[in-house]
């Protein structure tokens, strides 16, 4: 042994080749002479501040044949078997979860780059692509959760374990979301150093689960999710087919201005809007801004899906867009006596809708807008106009 610790000290990049075990199949790992070991404890540690969820860690990747599931417990160590295995954390409702088997879920595979390429038969370099499996049934709270250990220097970092302790909170649209919180490292159960973490100003963005990751629509959506300007529904799915109302566009355009919106109530202003609704602060507060305007009957109709010419409208109001022109636009279905044909250029300036592309011949003013497409073009404006 004297005589191998001295050529190592000789090549001190040397790896030291160590096997062990996991689910019961044979794998190797390595480290760097003059480090140790350490272990790590992630769990979460405020689970019974939340009684209604369950959370679910959901691992994949090349020591795990689709996925291994498993429900998250208050201190649970979070595992994920090997270092290069991935451990997702997702959320559901408790009346969801008992519906549900861990071992048979309906799964959603992407087709996602590695970073790395690849030579073809034909000899052309191509970027590498890895399958990434998501539970259909879950929402995604925290991606990529680091519960593996590794090693540490011995002359700089004695210590041996690492817990790191995660807590759920909610944000001020009660949005559920996960953060480290305080990290403890021990030698030999000695604690040596204890660090806190506050609790982020801006959340990880994270994507629905009914969205691709690579997707324009699904980025968009997860980009509006983390600015707490749109939400998703009660089962976690963004739902982006679904047309767009006057109230949720009154809502969107509010929070993405960055508009305080106190409690507002209607006092008969619109005879179809009730107090008591969700939106009517919204949609109060966007008729006082000349956002969204009534009808000439009294109502507002909060639930009338809304088109490519209003929202034009909208946002143009919203964010004082200019509108001078009546030129600088070449679509085919917009005339010169058109309501709406001043915010036409908006559309094409902004590249808000990029179905139109690339040569922006039709606006389609009366066709309505879903929830994919209000998310690009919002999110296409606000990083234009930030």
């Amino acid at each position: 042994m004297k005589t191998l610790k001295s050529h190592l000290k000789v090549f001190p990049l040397f790896l030291i080749l160590i096997t062990f075990y996991v689910n019961n199949e044979t794998h190797a790992d390595t480290f760097f002479y003059d480090t140790h070991r350490v272990d790590r404890c992630a769990k979460i540690i405020n689970l019974e501040e939340f009684p209604e969820i369950t959370l679910i860690g959901f691992v994949q990747g090349p020591m795990v044949k689709q996925y291994e599931s498993y429900k998250i417990t208050k201190d649970l160590c979070l595992h994920k078997g090997y270092k290069f295995n991935i451990l997702d954390i997702y959320t559901t409702k408790n009346s969801k979860f008992t519906e549900l088997d861990l071992n048979d879920l309906e799964i959603i595979t992407e087709k996602r780059t590695s970073g790395g390429s690849h030579q073809t038969d034909s000899g052309e370099w191509v970027k590498s692509t890895y399958d990434y499996f998501r539970p259909k049934n879950f929402q995604l709270l925290f991606p990529n959760l680091e519960s593996y250990g590794g090693y540490a220097d011995d002359r700089t970092a004695p210590q041996t374990k690492e817990i790191v302790e995660y807590q759920l909170e909610k944000d001020s649209n009660e949005n559920l979301f996960l953060y480290k919180a305080k990290k403890i490292l021990e030698h030999d159960s000695k604690k040596l150093k204890t660090e806190h973490y506050s609790i982020p100003i801006s959340k990880e963005i994270i994507h629905f689960p009914d969205t691709l990751s690579n997707s324009l629509e699904g980025t968009s959506a997860a980009y509006l999710r983390s600015k707490n300007i749109i939400g998703g529904f009660p089962d976690g799915e963004f739902k982006g087919s679904r047309p767009v109302n006057r109230a949720e566009l009154a809502k969107f355009l509010l929070l993405a201005k960055g508009i305080q919106v106190d409690d507002l109530k209607n006092n008969k202003q619109f005879s179809d809007v009730l107090d008591g609704e969700w939106y009517v602060k919204y949609v109060m507060k966007a008729a006082e801004m000349d956002i969204i305007n009534g009808y000439p009957s009294g109502n507002f109709k909060p639930a009338q899906t809304v088109n490519t010419a209003e929202f034009l409208k909208m946002i143009a109001h919203t964010f004082e867009l200019y509108t001078g022109s009546d030129t600088g636009y070449r679509y085919k279905d917009v005339q010169k006596d058109d309501w709406f044909h001043k915010y036409a250029p908006i559309a094409q300036g902004y590249k808000l809708f990029p179905s139109q592309a690339p040569n922006y011949e039709y606006l389609n003013p009366e066709k309505e807008l879903t929830r994919n497409e209000i998310a690009i073009a919002l999110t296409k404006l606000l990083k234009y106009i930030k």
